[in-house]
């Protein structure tokens, strides 16, 4: 009697196997956040990277000025550093600032007082070649004030 009882047994069936998918809704909102974050970042070191190729541009162009142009120096020194702070500073209006209100502005943009006071004077002389023919004061003046500013 055993042996037909066991007989009219039905085999065991199993369940399907769990699947990876669907996740559950807390898997999709990390595997967002995950995607949110990778593209923040990778955003903020392409904006990183194309500011530092612009200044190291603005850094080049003005050592070319500085090795290339003798006798127009000062004219294509105030030239690039009008160019810098209009491009830095559109708000301010630098393009509409001359003669010691120029100074005044390169010297609060770059929190020193080298322009008014200092070397940096001789962007005054735009119009009229000075007499002497030592820029590395000048040099060394807009240098530090590009370093402040970009």
């Amino acid at each position: 009697m055993e042996d037909k009882l066991l007989a009219q047994l039905k085999d065991v069936h199993l369940p399907p196997p769990v699947s990876m998918l669907p996740l559950a809704p807390g898997w999709y909102i990390l595997i967002a956040l995950v995607i949110l974050i990778f593209s923040v970042v990778i955003y903020f070191m392409i904006k990183a990277q194309y500011k530092r190729k612009h200044d190291l541009k603005i850094y080049a162009m003005f050592e070319q000025i500085n090795h290339n142009a003798k006798s127009n120096l000062i004219e294509e020194t105030s030239i690039l550093l009008k160019r810098v702070a209009l491009k830095k500073f559109p708000q301010q209006s630098p393009h509409l600032l001359f003669e010691q209100e120029w100074l005044k502005f390169l010297d609060a943009t770059g929190k020193t007082t080298n322009f008014t006071n200092g070397p940096g004077k001789v962007l005054l002389n735009i119009y009229h070649k000075p007499q002497q023919n030592d820029y590395k004061e000048l040099y060394k003046v807009v240098k530090l004030w590009l370093q402040e500013v970009l």
